[in-house]
């Protein structure tokens, strides 16, 4: 599924700390306002290539233009487990 930026800007607004706020901005409401984000913080980008994946990952990990970190999913939930049953089993 893809949405676009100011679907996901509609979505949040009348959010505020993590929360909804009391009462509900309807979609006519949502469309006055300017739904531009001001920044991004996350995103998903898909790869057609298997190879190109952790090229990719280096050169987002080393670009200085902006503090941005690339992960690739796959690999840090087998990281988190590792680390899950490392802990469990130590006992």
């Amino acid at each position: 599924m893809h949405v676009s930026l100011a679907a996901i800007s509609a979505i949040h607004l009348g959010w505020q700390s993590g929360a909804p706020a009391p009462g509900r901005v309807s979609a006519k409401e949502a469309r006055q306002h300017d739904l531009t984000p001001a920044s991004i913080t996350a995103f998903l980008l898909g790869m057609k290539s298997k190879a190109t994946v952790f090229q990719m990952q280096r050169a987002v990990n080393e670009y200085r233009g902006e503090a941005m970190t690339a992960v690739i999913p796959g690999v840090a939930l087998q990281q988190l487990w590792s680390i899950v049953c490392d802990c469990r089993f130590a006992r």
